[in-house]
């Protein structure tokens, strides 16, 4: 969120570096990291559950449940308000603790997104490897050489529009 939540500021506590000091309530702990390490692995948990919040939303092989890569997750196109963008840089925050703190982080992002928040493009083999009807379209599309072939294919050629939440009809 915001600079003005001081959240995230680096504190050296016994053993190595901690973004936060972690207290859960009615636990016992003295957190010298591994509280913070279960804090990590409980905002990721959060994050990639299809509660209240949904930044990250299962990828489309999760949704039909086919293929591989059936648990990555994808940020959520329906989210970005200036509000979301905000929940988003936040998140940011979050892998650069985990990063600086060198602890593990158990988010579950499709290819495309690790390759994105590491200034890398992603390719199609990356979309492909997430949306398995996607790529059965894909592939039959890029095989009709002719607008015979086309035809022939005989298709409804629909996309899943994540903004509203459901197909659309392509002409």
């Amino acid at each position: 969120l915001p600079d003005k939540y001081p959240l995230l500021t680096a504190a050296s506590k016994g053993v190595g570096a901690m973004f936060w000091e972690v207290k859960f309530d009615g636990e016992g702990g003295i957190d010298y990291g591994g509280l913070f390490r279960d804090s990590l692995r409980e905002i990721c948990a959060e994050l990639q559950c299809q509660g209240t919040l949904q930044l990250l939303v299962p990828c489309a092989n999760n949704k039909y449940a086919v293929a591989l890569n059936q648990d990555k997750w994808i940020l959520n196109p329906a989210r970005s308000s200036g509000r979301d963008l905000a929940e988003y840089a936040f998140v940011g925050r979050i892998l650069g603790a985990s990063i600086h703190t060198k602890s593990s982080i158990e988010l579950d992002l499709a290819p495309h997104v690790w390759k994105q928040l590491l200034g890398q493009a992603p390719t199609l083999e990356d979309i492909l490897s997430i949306d398995q009807r996607f790529k059965a379209s894909w592939v039959a599309a890029t095989s009709a050489e002719t607008p015979e072939a086309w035809e022939a294919l005989e298709r409804e050629w629909r996309v899943y529009d994540w903004c509203r939440g459901g197909m659309t009809d392509l002409p």
